[in-house]
């Protein structure tokens, strides 16, 4: 399994979040970013476009069409492995699906 950047969306307790997390072997390790995301819609039967672009120590977040920013991690950590996403909250219910879900490799 080796490391691996995961790229979370968030909603902890109704306030919608991301965050970008290393893990090595399965287990958490640490955050390279995490932040508030108000961009992103809550309402039931919303849609939300996520795009993590990544190249080398450096992640470009955009929701919804909107550039969040770009992110770094300077200690390089994972030069190569897994990726995952994933959606999380920490209270109530909640049901999540993806669609239309496409990797690229930049050469």
């Amino acid at each position: 399994m080796g490391s691996q950047y995961r790229f979370l969306s968030l909603r902890l307790s109704g306030l919608p979040a991301w965050a970008i997390n290393y893990y090595d072997l399965g287990l958490y390790q640490t955050s390279i970013w995490q932040s508030t995301a108000p961009g992103i819609d809550m309402d039931n039967g919303a849609t939300n476009r996520l795009v993590l672009w990544a190249e080398g120590d450096k992640f470009n977040i955009y929701i919804n069409d909107n550039r969040v920013g770009t992110y770094y991690d300077y200690s390089k950590k994972a030069t190569e492995g897994y990726f995952a996403f994933m959606a999380n909250q920490e209270s109530g219910q909640s049901t999540c699906s993806y669609e239309n879900t496409w990797v690229w490799v930049l050469k």
